[in-house]
């Protein structure tokens, strides 16, 4: 398959916390942070410093605590490559790193995204998670955990297969595009060789699916749906909070490629979620984009090539049911507020 998933990472916190029973009375409408997010009254919205500091400030955190986990997994790793190694210096292997394939190999050897990953989700994941808790008891629409159907999920993941099929080919344009344009050729190569380095990785497979998943797309959808999305949403309406985050979740990946194929994946999830009002659908979404995306079904039933290309073309066949399945989210979500008493207009005007 020509490209990995979004690599680098909420469960929800499951049920519907934030609903209000049917036939209760609502909260008055001067307490417009009580509403449910669709049943707000029409209101000014405002941003506050908080708006944006805490997408900016997360993110940094996120990257921060990766980049530290990053190096000491590898600075671990040396020392347990020079320890094996009886005689040797660290001048005698900086000289065997000089070349970045070499550099790229080591690092690959040592799992040090997995493990990297790993930790750095087992610590932002409650932080997150703390986070929205106590900003979603002053407004309810940052964090959506509306009850959803089944037939919503069936959807969602004939949504999420539509944006497998259509990041692939995406990524084939890619391919053929880079032929005539050295510059994007060699952002072209350079992620062919950064995927292909996840193959030597030797870590159990059950820890590689744990981490890639399962914890990286917790971990992403707290931050980047949970968090930045709904201060996006509360602020400025769902429309600019789908764009915002979208764009913020792609230039989170840092790679060019990587990230023009998550720009879709992006904006497909976070439409879904404006769509079901579930934290849980995209972190679904996420999961399952992560583990065939990145190979993990194909590896886990030990399928061959073939197989791969038989995925290839189920997902480029999901594209125009993926499309429906949108419009179907829609109407199950029009249908669902006008069944609710009082229902004031959604402050998600355009979803």
């Amino acid at each position: 398959m020509p490209h990995r998933c979004f690599n680098n990472p909420a469960p929800p916190s499951g049920g519907a916390s934030g609903e209000i029973p049917y036939g209760n009375s609502y909260p008055h409408p001067a307490d417009k942070d009580q509403c449910p997010p669709h049943m707000k009254p029409m209101r000014k919205r405002h941003a506050s410093v908080e708006t944006f500091l805490a997408p900016v400030v997360f993110m940094i955190m996120h990257y921060a605590i990766l980049t530290v986990t990053v190096v000491l997994r590898f600075t671990s790793y040396l020392r347990e490559y020079y320890a094996v190694r009886d005689g040797m210096n660290y001048g005698d292997l900086l000289r065997d790193l000089r070349s970045r394939d070499a550099i790229s190999e080591l690092i690959a050897k040592s799992d040090v995204s997995y493990y990297a990953s790993f930790y750095t989700m087992l610590i932002v994941i409650p932080v997150y998670l703390a986070y929205l808790y106590f900003r979603k008891r002053r407004s309810s629409s940052i964090l959506l955990t509306q009850r959803v159907s089944g037939i919503q999920v069936l959807l969602a993941l004939i949504i999420v297969f539509a944006a497998m099929g259509l990041t692939q080919l995406w990524m084939i344009g890619i391919q053929e595009i880079s032929q005539s344009w050295p510059w994007l050729l060699k952002k072209f190569q350079s992620y062919l060789n950064a995927v292909s380095s996840f193959e030597i990785s030797t870590s159990p497979l059950l820890f590689r699916i744990l981490v890639i998943a399962i914890l990286v797309p917790i971990g992403e959808e707290l931050l980047f749906r949970g968090i930045v999305q709904g201060e996006m949403r509360r602020a400025f309406g769902s429309t600019v909070a789908v764009i915002v985050t979208a764009l913020l979740f792609a230039i989170f990946h840092l790679d060019v490629i990587q990230s023009s194929y998550v720009l879709i994946a992006g904006l497909v999830i976070s439409i879904t979620y404006e769509l079901t009002e579930q934290i849980a659908i995209p972190a679904l979404m996420h999961m399952v984009f992560n583990f065939i995306g990145s190979g993990f079904l194909s590896q886990l039933f030990n399928t061959g090539e073939t197989a791969d290309q038989i995925i290839l073309y189920v997902m480029i066949g999901f594209i125009l049911p993926g499309i429906a399945a949108l419009f179907f989210l829609r109407r199950i979500q029009k249908k669902k507020r006008a069944s609710e008493p009082g229902t004031a207009p959604p402050v998600a005007k355009g979803w």
